[in-house]
């Protein structure tokens, strides 16, 4: 499951099915695919790259049904084989002129570890958005039966905006919390970002984000708990 540090417009045409916390729905169907090249890569707030650069490679394809699968896979400081990958299965529709709603599965696993039992995850989401003229308000409701590292049954909720600007710019802002059933294994925390974004391109767009949480682990996050990431992403077609 990738991080929220992928706004609206990042992945240009609907590649974000694939990277999963943007939670912004489109249900236009056909295949997309994603560069993105990260000065970090954080994912709800805490850095899994301790404050590396990343390049993700994602593709995917909708149906006009709605139906959706995607695969990406990038570079990570998590386990021993500093590579993760995600599997998306999922659906989308349009409940009214406004109103989107999407389902999603996501797998994601670390080949190359020895320790993939502990760091697997199966995530279930549930996303709604409201469009408007002026942006888009979302909102999402994700669990995993099993959380990293045995943390237990784990829940993620965020909710946003996504204010259109002009000049083709968005202007986004998302908070989220984490729970985990398995307190000793991980604390409860809050994440925020806020990013700016645009289309530069058909097939380039740049985004600058300032994200953190109070999730903060001296060792693992060398960004005292915040990060101001600039992300590059390219569509190959």
């Amino acid at each position: 499951m990738k991080t929220f540090y992928l706004t609206c417009f990042l992945i240009l045409c609907h590649s974000s099915i694939v990277r999963a916390d943007d939670f912004t729905i489109n249900t236009v169907s056909g295949w997309s695919n994603n560069i993105d090249f990260q000065s970090d890569y954080v994912e709800r707030g805490i850095s899994q790259t301790e404050g590396r650069p990343a390049i993700d490679v994602g593709i995917a394809y909708q149906d006009r049904t709605g139906i959706f699968g995607g695969f990406d896979v990038t570079n990570t400081r998590q386990g021993n084989g500093n590579v993760e990958t995600d599997l998306t299965l999922g659906y989308a529709t349009s409940l009214s002129s406004s109103w989107l709603y999407q389902n999603t599965v996501i797998y994601t696993g670390y080949p190359g570890s020895s320790n993939n039992g502990n760091l697997d995850t199966v995530e279930f989401q549930n996303i709604l958005n409201w469009k408007q003229t002026w942006g888009t308000l979302i909102g999402a409701f994700a669990f995993q039966p099993q959380g990293q590292n045995h943390g237990g049954f784990y829940t993620y909720t965020e909710g946003g905006v996504d204010f259109t600007l002009r000049h083709d710019f968005i202007l986004g802002t998302r908070v989220g919390y984490s729970s985990y059933a398995n307190h000793a294994a991980h604390p409860n925390y809050l994440d925020w970002t806020v990013s700016l974004s645009k289309r530069v391109t058909r097939r380039l767009a740049v985004s600058v984000q300032y994200t953190g949480s109070t999730n903060y682990n001296h060792i693992t996050d060398p960004g005292n708990g915040q990060h101001v990431i600039l992300v590059v992403s390219l569509s190959l077609f």
